[in-house]
């Protein structure tokens, strides 16, 4: 019996089969033309969900720049400290984010707020932006602490840029002694 089917099988596709080579190849042509284009238009699992993570990543980079926006404008000097630490965090801060940082430092009425959004900011120095800012920002400070935490951020970074904002802040007789010595040291150290 095993034997009968094999053969009925053999004779059912030898009669559903073309006969000539020259129409099989082509078939077999046309068959493997119609799986490369049906492969093609058909994205594989994983390149789908390569997409997917590429989306997930960007709404949770999106979603993390929103709370730390939204932390930087709540009325407790905690809740904005918060928001100056999640901001640290986030991997690519867009604009919106790093100039509330540079807002947070500049017009902040806690000092600690304000050292913690240098910290924040030291992270992100390589953006112009952040390089920039926190330079024009030691000439609007008027906390010793914190122009101090500038300057050591300028000679840590090596930033050449800020000499002439240390230059002013060195010879201007308004500012604290001590921040002026620390100008002072701070120009030696970046000449």
């Amino acid at each position: 019996p095993k034997q009968r089917r094999l053969e009925n099988l053999n004779g059912f596709l030898g009669r559903m089969w073309f006969k000539q080579p020259v129409v099989q190849i082509g078939f077999a042509v046309a068959m493997l033309c119609l799986g490369v284009f049906l492969g093609a238009r058909r994205q594989s699992p994983e390149a789908k969900s390569s997409q997917e993570l590429g989306v997930l990543r960007e709404e949770v980079q999106n979603l993390s720049n929103l709370v730390t926006l939204s932390l930087l404008r709540q009325p407790s000097s905690s809740e904005r400290l918060r928001g100056v630490s999640y901001g640290a965090m986030v991997k690519r801060p867009d604009e919106a984010t790093l100039t509330a940082l540079l807002y947070t430092l500049n017009y902040d009425q806690t000092p600690n707020v304000r050292l913690a959004a240098i910290d924040a900011l030291a992270g992100f120095y390589d953006r112009d932006v952040v390089r920039l800012g926190l330079i024009e920002s030691l000439a609007k400070q008027t906390s010793p602490p914190i122009q101090i935490a500038l300057v050591n951020l300028f000679v840590e970074l090596e930033e050449k840029q800020s000499l002439q904002t240390l230059g002013f802040l060195q010879g201007n007789e308004m500012f604290n002694p001590t921040v002026r010595r620390r100008a002072g040291w701070a120009i030696e150290q970046l000449q």
